[in-house]
């Protein structure tokens, strides 16, 4: 069961909502599961809640989102074959009301409590073929609807409730994030986009918004960039801050690799593909170490290079020719040799990790 909540109820208990599967393999359901624990985690009780729509004939298909603990008893919320299932019990899971709203097909829903008058419904819903948009439903306290409305979107990730009852909403249009602020009946105040002009940007996307002590707005999210060939996705950590209207006053982009693809090959890809990025992977004074040999007589030359006087390297076969490239690692450090199959190149780039990253510390060029 998947845990999709949890949090502290009435009287110190803890409730955990999630989703289980019944049925079989062939005609396969999903409803959802509520756990009751108490303060030290012994189960107290556990029941199960779904509900089948009128027009669909298969097991119904419940994904838990979200779940409300107050005064009144719990609120569970999620989706029924893309609608909007709502269960409200008392505090032993006993049912006092549930019910669907008819969506039309919600997808990435999210949900925040408004106040002390109802819920916020935040979904995707698939305009045509090509387009989505982005739906707002209001609730009041008893799960009836209050208003619906769409915007221009590809999707939602998070809302955000103001304390004036307006409302903030972070999605995705286009290849740019998308932050818009409604108020309490759905009429917009303000629309901004933003997107990060750099020669290594892929994809940008915020996952979640915060309020700042000036009245403005963090947005956490990640900006993807990729290889040339497509193989290989970096990830990167982004924070944009705006003002109390959605205007950016700064971001920032850690040049963190996704810890699910930390690998050298990864790293490979990127720094010999992207000159910035290169740039930034190079441990500066550079040691580059020439060693001529001529007549079985080994001269060597050490040189320090600068950041300023640093030269792209790329493997490219219509300047270096056809080349074996070797590569074996030891402890933290990867040694990378390329040799030329019809020429005398023969450069060693040595390479040390340090916490996520590698970083390029000494060149040995045996070229001949």
């Amino acid at each position: 069961m998947p845990t999709v909540c949890v949090l502290n109820g009435a009287n110190d208990l803890i409730y955990i909502l999630g989703t289980s599967e019944y049925g079989d393999s062939r005609n396969p359901g999903y409803k959802y599961e509520l756990l009751c624990l108490n303060s030290s985690g012994s189960l107290i009780w556990s029941k199960s809640y779904t509900k089948r729509n009128s027009y669909n004939l298969s097991l119904p298909d419940c994904k838990a989102k979200r779940v409300f603990v107050d005064n009144d008893g719990i609120i569970m919320f999620g989706t029924i074959d893309h609608d909007i299932y709502i269960v409200n019990t008392d505090f032993s899971g006993n049912i006092i009301w549930d019910r669907i709203i008819n969506t039309g097909g919600y997808l990435d829903v999210h949900i925040e409590k408004y106040g002390d008058n109802g819920f916020i419904v935040f979904g995707k819903i698939i305009v045509t073929a090509d387009e989505n948009a982005i739906s707002v439903l209001r609730l009041d306290s008893i799960g009836n609807t209050k208003w619906s409305k769409s915007y221009p979107g590809a999707w939602v990730n998070s809302g955000l409730i103001l304390d004036n009852g307006n409302i903030l909403t972070l999605g995705k249009y286009n290849d740019t994030i998308l932050l818009f602020m409604i108020d309490g009946e759905g009429s917009m105040l303000w629309s901004e986009q933003y997107t990060i002009e750099t020669n290594y940007n892929v994809d940008i996307e915020g996952y979640d918004v915060y309020n700042t002590s000036d009245g403005g707005y963090i947005i956490a999210g990640t900006c993807d960039r990729k290889s040339s060939n497509y193989k290989e996705r970096m990830r990167y950590q982004l924070l944009v801050k705006t003002d109390e209207n959605g205007k950016v006053e700064n971001y920032r982009v850690e040049n963190i690799i996704d810890p699910n693809n930390n690998t050298f090959n990864a790293f490979e890809e990127l720094f010999f593909d992207d000159s910035e990025y290169q740039n930034n992977h190079v441990k500066y004074p550079l040691k580059i170490i020439n060693i001529n040999i001529y007549e079985q007589t080994s001269l060597q030359d050490t040189v320090l290079v600068e950041k300023e006087d640093w030269s792209f390297i790329k493997l490219d076969n219509s300047y270096i020719g056809l080349y074996e490239k070797r590569i074996r690692s030891i402890k933290d450090v990867v040694i990378y040799e390329i040799v030329g199959i019809e020429s005398g190149i023969h450069v060693v780039y040595k390479f040390k990790k340090e916490g996520r990253e590698y970083t390029l510390v000494e060149v040995v060029n045996k070229t001949t």
